[in-house]
C-alpha cells in the first residue's frame, strides 16, 4: 500500500486496503459503464482515503485546479428536480438565468426553484450527473450541462452518488463531454441539454 500511496498521491489510491471499502455504482447506474464500454469512453473510479464534500476539498485532494472538479446541483420547484452540471468556477451561478434559458421560462418562474433535498441515490456532497434510471422523468425532469469550450475532452472529477460513508471517498474521472454523451444516449435529447456558460 505504501508504494501505491507514493504512486497515486498520499491521499489517493486506486486500490483499497483493508480500511477502505470498494464503493460501486448503484445497479440503476449500470448504464454508465454499459454506454462507456459501447462507445469506448474511458471512466476511472477513484477511491480516496480522505472524505470530501465540496469541489474545493476534492481539488485540493487531487492537486487539480477547481475547474476540473464538476458539480451536480439539483433544484426543485415542489414537483421535481432540475439538474445543473457545471465545473467549479469559484463564482456564484445565476441559477435563475440558467434555468430560464434551459427550460424556456421566465426568470421570474425560474425563481420558484430552490435547493431542497436531492434525488434518490445521492446526498449533499455526493450529487452526481448520473441519476438513478428510475429517477429520470419522475424525480428529475431535465439535466442542463454547462458547455465551457475549455473542458471538452478534459478529464474531470465527478461524484458518483451514494449515501454511505464510502460514497464520500469515491469519485469518477471521465472526459467532460462524456457526461453529456452518456446521459444523452441513455435518456435522450429532451432530457439532457448542453448550454453555453
Amino acid at each position: 500500500m505504501e508504494l501505491l500511496s507514493i504512486f497515486y498521491g498520499i491521499c489517493l489510491s486506486n486500490i483499497p486496503d483493508n480500511n477502505l471499502l470498494m464503493f460501486r455504482l448503484h445497479p440503476e447506474q449500470g448504464y454508465v459503464h454499459e454506454i462507456a464500454g459501447t462507445y469506448e469512453i474511458k471512466t476511472d473510479m477513484r477511491y480516496h482515503t480522505v472524505p470530501t464534500k465540496t469541489c474545493d476539498e476534492k481539488a485540493a485532494l487531487l492537486g487539480w485546479p477547481s475547474s476540473r472538479v464538476v458539480k451536480a446541483l439539483y433544484l426543485c420547484d415542489g414537483n421535481g428536480y432540475i439538474g445543473l452540471v457545471t465545473p467549479e468556477t469559484g463564482q456564484p451561478i445565476d441559477f435563475r438565468a440558467v434555468l430560464a434559458e434551459g427550460l424556456g421560462i421566465t426568470k421570474n418562474k425560474a425563481g420558484r426553484y430552490r435547493f431542497n433535498g436531492t434525488p434518490a441515490g445521492m446526498t449533499y456532497g455526493t450529487c452526481t450527473p448520473f441519476i438513478l434510471e428510475s429517477s429520470a422523468g419522475k424525480q428529475v425532469s431535465k439535466i442542463i450541462i454547462a458547455d465551457p469550450f475549455s473542458l471538452k475532452d478534459t478529464v474531470v472529477d465527478i461524484s458518483v452518488g451514494g449515501e454511505t460513508d464510502d460514497a464520500f471517498l469515491t469519485s469518477m474521472h471521465i472526459p467532460y463531454d462524456a457526461i453529456h454523451e452518456i446521459l444523452y444516449r441513455k435518456f435522450g435529447e429532451g432530457f439532457v441539454k448542453k448550454q453555453e456558460q
